[in-house]
């Protein structure tokens, strides 16, 4: 008999994001502190992205070669020379701190309500960040969890300006390090509804 898991089928979900900084001043980089747990409330430190178009996308490819000899016609081993991991999403709030985080960085003059300019980094002085995501905006509840350790915006930044309903965005695509502590790119937690026995 075939068994069926409702509870693991994911939809209606868009998540929240969840932002962090990491502090690289020093000799030894500080990430800020992970929760352990799924529903472990978020650290300070952790501050929402807002909201989104579509929510957000995780991509995650391993590439491999082949190992080939003259006497076989199939691959007598495939090995893997790399990977790359990343999270793409289109802020819809225009604000002078999304714009410092697609940037990676960069100068803020003004503010407080007030007036306030931004100008993007130097070439060389970005900063990298922590991401996080939530099933559910209310972390008592959630089910599902990931962070993703030490990110880039390394994709082109778009702002469309169009008539109608059409929303102006800020589209971003973080990509992943590997952190300089020596954990893994990532890291995924799950509720117990997730585990049918």
């Amino acid at each position: 008999m075939v068994n069926f898991h409702a509870a693991a089928v994911r939809f209606g979900k868009p998540g929240l994001l969840m932002i962090a900084p990491i502090d690289d001043g020093g000799a030894i980089p500080v990430p800020t502190p992970e929760p352990d747990t799924e529903t472990e409330p978020w650290g300070p430190e952790w501050v929402p992205l807002g909201y989104t178009d579509e929510g957000s996308v995780f991509n995650y490819e391993i590439s491999i070669d082949n190992v080939e000899v003259a006497e076989e016609l199939d691959p007598i081993a495939r090995v893997t020379t790399g990977r790359d991991a990343s999270i793409e999403f289109a802020l819809a709030e225009i604000t002078k701190r999304n714009l410092n985080i697609a940037f990676n960085g960069g100068i803020i003059t003004g503010g407080g309500g007030a007036s306030w300019v931004f100008e993007p980094p130097e070439l060389g002085d970005e900063q990298r960040v922590m991401i996080g995501w939530d099933a559910f905006t209310d972390p008592a509840r959630n089910d599902l969890r990931m962070i993703f350790r030490r990110c880039l915006q390394g994709g082109s930044i778009g702002m469309e300006n169009r008539k109608g309903t059409q929303k102006q965005l800020i589209a971003s695509s973080f990509q992943l390090e590997k952190p300089l502590d020596g954990k893994p790119i990532l890291k995924i937690m799950g509720g117990a509804n997730l585990d049918p026995a």
